[in-house]
């Protein structure tokens, strides 16, 4: 009967210690889950920071030059619109967009694919928007994007302004807006000559 007794005893202490070690793994198991919870909750957060900044400056390619170059083509667009019954303009504002496309790819940044607002030159020798390359840096690549050379400790802070191609970018801009006032008045001027032939042949 005692040794009966001291078997029970034996079996439930066993059950206690069994016990106590499910408790501690299912505890260890339960924190492996909250830290990893909380660690892909600090990624999402990062990532979406980094998108946010990534869509940020993705937009603001689209100021400056980039957007006055976008708003001529819409002009060009329209006014191609206007003069389906005029060939010889329609002609001209057909070769007045393929100007504008050849001009933006002269010009274009590699990285935004395009019109530069503010060219840079990096160690390598190329040149590229100014914003466009400094995420790329800050994205953490130190090397050039199109010759694929490291480029010098010095990039993310010294980016040289490329004066000879801001300078053509603005002139090329400034004549092609120029060019497509003169472009447009041939329609402008149309009603008013109709409405004089109209009252001349009254």
């Amino acid at each position: 009967m005692v040794f009966a007794l001291q078997i029970d005893s034996v079996n439930a202490g066993r059950t206690r210690q069994e016990r106590n070690t499910g408790d501690v793994i299912t505890l260890t198991l339960i924190a492996a889950l909250l830290v990893t919870a909380i660690f892909y909750l600090v990624i999402q957060q990062h990532n979406s920071t980094f998108d946010n900044r990534a869509s940020s400056e993705k937009q603001s390619y689209l100021s400056g030059n980039t957007k006055r170059l976008k708003l001529l083509k819409e002009k060009c667009r329209a006014l191609s619109m206007q003069c389906q019954d005029q060939p010889a303009l329609l002609a001209a504002v057909s070769q007045f967009l393929k100007r504008i496309v050849i001009f933006e790819h002269t010009n274009y940044c590699p990285i935004s694919q395009a019109l530069m607002n503010d060219p840079v030159t990096v160690s390598s020798g190329q040149t590229y928007d100014k914003k466009a390359i400094q995420v790329w840096l800050m994205a953490g690549n130190t090397i050039c994007p199109l010759t694929r050379k490291t480029l010098l400790e010095s990039a993310k802070t010294k980016l040289n302004t490329n004066i000879r191609e801001k300078n053509a970018i603005r002139l090329g801009l400034e004549k092609l807006e120029r060019e497509f006032d003169c472009l447009k008045k041939p329609v402008h001027s149309k009603v008013p000559a109709d409405n004089h032939h109209m009252r001349h042949v009254a």
